[in-house]
């Protein structure tokens, strides 16, 4: 099964699993299992990488991972780089639930580049989504910002799908945090004020629709995403008003969503001179994280308790705390240098697998060419001619009648008996040309063999007539690549289909009328009489 060919149930179980996540894992799992029980081994690893994304949104990471690397096996094996970009974006979404961002940028990273090369806008969206959250999660947010904006150009022409509506609202959050940090760096307003606003701007209608859909949970991160933008415009009313709706949807068994939160609510607390408030809400933001294990935004949380604790006066809790978030940020230092060196190697390896495909499909292509196309001439061969036929006369009709050109070269024999074939070449390649010249996009010219040429226009006969005169006068000038005594000389013979009819009675009718041409001394176009078969 090639990328292109994925059938219905395919394309519904990947949809399920991106518009329904850990509630379609029941769904997919016993597809899953039936294709396993039935032998069905090519699609089920189209199967597996939906399934592993709701397995990781479910947080069974094991069960998430070996279906995942499964897939991505198979893929490397048969060389489908949109099969190997769907299985490494279900891993980096594992790495994203799990905490691990230096997995999730080795994984998320080469899915970005293979899902380009594949040149699927859909997965390109999926993939900056993955990829966009890691860089924003670790405060690379020049980076994410970069990669969310290449998604949203990628998703122009299905901007109301739900992994566009998400790549939507994670642009916003990284927007709001760019802003953000830049004006807690004192940047001009002029510079981080329109990205706040553009935060904004992109997140209502986006949460609108959401609402619409009863999306609770987009919706809670959404809310989240927007408090972000007040904060930092000052408008510290309507935060608190999105953190409180987003507070009573949100699972607080998410570690991760509830230290971002937390973190929020105390940045909040903080800009309206209520650093008690922000502590309590960051004392719970690190009980969700101690108790499931998460550590991401855990340098901002330590951040925010030391200016918490320095509002207070509470110095030497201010210096513990401020201490904790250097040695946090410290690590995310190391760990961004190993994620460069493990990017060095991913693009490495990448590079080479894209040339073997990129070889591999050079190579297709060249023997489809070949299989379809005239290797002196460059016109289309006898069976691409035969196939194109075939294809246009069934809809051919009074308003948009089919035409068929047969030409012959007029004593094309003695060019190659007194100048030896190199020369025949010469001549054949200069009527190829002017043939080629002669035509529309919806026309084929083609040589059939020999010295045996056609023409398939989508134009009644007059035109076809007028195209063979301008044809005859062309041929006939001079040929820089010909002896200058050889002059180029043919007969055409032109047969109209105004209905449908059979390619080869059509064929027989031209044919006929070339033969008159050559019959009345050669140099000639002859015209088909009209048959009552193809009116």
């Amino acid at each position: 099964m090639t990328d292109q060919e994925l059938d219905d149930e395919l394309r519904s179980l990947d949809h399920v699993a991106e518009e329904r996540g850990a509630a379609a894992l029941d769904t997919i799992r016993a597809a899953v299992q039936r294709m396993r029980d039935d032998g069905d081994f090519n699609r089920l690893m189209w199967a597996l990488p939906p399934l592993a994304r709701s397995y990781a949104l479910c947080e069974k990471f094991e069960e998430a991972e070996a279906a995942a690397n499964e897939a991505l096996a198979h893929f490397r094996v048969n060389g489908s780089v949109r099969g190997q970009a769907l299985a490494l974006n279900a891993l980096g979404v594992v790495a994203v639930r799990r905490g691990v961002p230096s997995r999730a940028l080795e994984v998320a990273g080469e899915a970005v580049v293979l899902a380009r090369a594949a040149e699927d806008p859909v997965l390109q969206v999926r993939i900056a989504n993955t990829l966009g959250i890691v860089l924003n999660d670790i405060g690379r947010l020049t980076e994410a910002v970069q990669i969310f904006e290449e998604g949203l150009r990628a998703a122009r022409g299905f901007q109301g799908e739900a992994v566009v509506l998400r790549l939507r609202s994670n642009l916003s959050l990284a927007l709001g945090r760019w802003a953000l940090k830049e004006h807690d760096e004192r940047v001009p307003e002029a510079i981080w004020r329109p990205r706040a606003e553009r935060a904004i701007e992109l997140m209502r209608p986006t949460l609108q629709t959401w609402r619409e859909q009863q999306k609770w949970n987009e919706i809670c991160n959404a809310l989240d995403h927007l408090a972000v933008s007040h904060i930092v415009l000052g408008d510290l009313a309507a935060a608190h008003a999105s953190l409180d709706e987003a507070e009573s949807l949100m699972d607080e068994s998410a570690a991760h969503s509830m230290v971002f939160f937390s973190c929020a609510r105390a940045r909040a607390h903080l800009h309206a001179g209520e650093p008690q408030l922000a502590l309590q809400a960051l004392e719970r933001g690190h009980a969700a994280a101690d108790s499931r294990g998460g550590h991401m935004h855990m340098d901002e949380l330590f951040r925010l308790k030391s200016l918490a604790h320095e509002a207070r006066g509470q110095w030497q809790d201010a210096y513990f705390a401020h201490k904790r978030f250097h040695e946090l940020r410290a690590r995310l230092v190391l760990d961004r240098a190993e994620q460069q060196a493990s990017a060095l190697a991913v693009a490495l390896n990448t590079e080479r697998a894209l040339r073997q495909v990129t070889e591999e499909r050079d190579r297709a292509e060249r023997a489809h060419r070949e299989a379809r196309n005239d290797q002196l001439t460059g016109l289309a061969n006898r069976r691409r001619f035969d196939e194109f036929l075939a294809g246009v006369l069934p809809r051919a009709s009074v308003e948009h009648p089919v035409s068929l050109v047969l030409v012959d070269l007029d004593h094309f024999k003695s060019i190659n008996d007194r100048y030896r074939h190199l020369a025949g070449d010469a001549a054949l390649r200069w009527v190829a040309k002017h043939l080629q010249a002669q035509c529309r996009q919806t026309d084929l010219p083609a040589r059939l063999g020999g010295d045996e040429f056609a023409l398939v226009l989508s134009a009644p006969l007059a035109v076809a007539h007028q195209v063979c005169t301008r044809l005859r006068v062309a041929v006939g000038q001079r040929a820089a690549d010909l002896p200058a005594d050889v002059t180029i000389r043919l007969s055409a013979g032109i047969a109209e289909a105004s209905a449908p009819c059979d390619a080869v009675h059509l064929f027989k009718r031209a044919d006929e009328a070339l033969f008159a041409a050559k019959a009345a001394g050669r140099d000639a176009v002859r015209d088909d009489h009209p048959d009552p078969r193809c009116e």
